[in-house]
């Protein structure tokens, strides 16, 4: 999921993950094999990205399209079902569909 247009500019590329549930670790293990790496963070709610500027959020599912439309986070793996009731939710809701995983 990603804002159709972003006006916030920084210098790390954040994604905003589920921290437990079933999208979590396979988030985690597809971004690991892109090649990323993390140093969590003592709360375990911010992966600090080692490897790439790329540092993750590690948050829940429901609050990922709000982080992302806040510009808070670049980018977010949710489920198809999150996004879809985003969309529903608000209408012209910034969220597109990058890859089907």
């Amino acid at each position: 999921m990603s804002p159709a247009t972003s006006a916030v500019v920084r210098d790390r590329l954040r994604i905003a993950i589920q921290k437990s549930g079933r999208l979590g670790d396979p988030a985690r293990e597809l971004l690991r094999e892109a090649g990323l790496s993390w140093r969590e963070s003592r709360d375990r709610l911010f992966c600090f990205g080692e490897t790439l500027a790329v540092d993750l959020l590690l948050v829940r599912d429901d609050d990922i399209p709000g982080l992302i439309a806040d510009g808070v986070c670049d980018l977010g793996i949710v489920g198809r079902n999150v996004l879809l009731e985003q969309r529903a939710q608000v209408a012209n809701a910034p969220f597109v569909e990058l890859r089907t995983l």
